[in-house]
């Protein structure tokens, strides 16, 4: 086979490839949109749920404040790690590849938030469904 015969052939997957990286926003995109819509969902579900007595409701609530302010503290300290992680990526790496850390990182603590909201929420629920049977 004669030099360079296969190079239609190489520059063709390389197109196929940049074609499937091209792909993976989007896929993360519809991925996270996915996940909203279940989550959603399940919020829906745990919301409607009969939460039980006056009892089970206070300590829901009370159970819920504590969740909240532990949550505050650990942010807190969360906030200093990414904000000096954010400088040195910003650095040794690039000022957009900070700006997206940030991004993530708030987005985590976002959905850590709603996940021990649904979380401690459900507790009373799943304890009134067990008394039921």
């Amino acid at each position: 086979m004669p030099w360079g015969a296969n190079s239609g052939a190489t520059a063709r997957s390389k197109h196929e490839e940049r074609q499937s990286l091209d792909a993976i926003p989007y896929l993360a995109l519809l991925s996270a949109l996915m996940g909203l819509v279940l989550a959603a969902y399940f919020y829906r579900n745990v919301k409607a749920a009969p939460p039980g007595t006056d009892r089970m409701v206070h300590l829901m609530v009370e159970i819920q404040k504590g969740a909240r302010a532990f949550l505050r503290q650990e942010y807190a300290w969360v906030a200093v790690f990414v904000a000096v992680m954010a400088v040195v990526i910003g650095i040794l790496i690039a000022p957009t590849a900070a700006l997206t850390y940030v991004i993530g990182a708030s987005l985590s603590a976002a959905a850590g938030y709603a996940g021990m909201t649904v979380a401690t929420m459900a507790n009373a629920r799943t304890t009134n469904a067990a008394q039921d049977g």
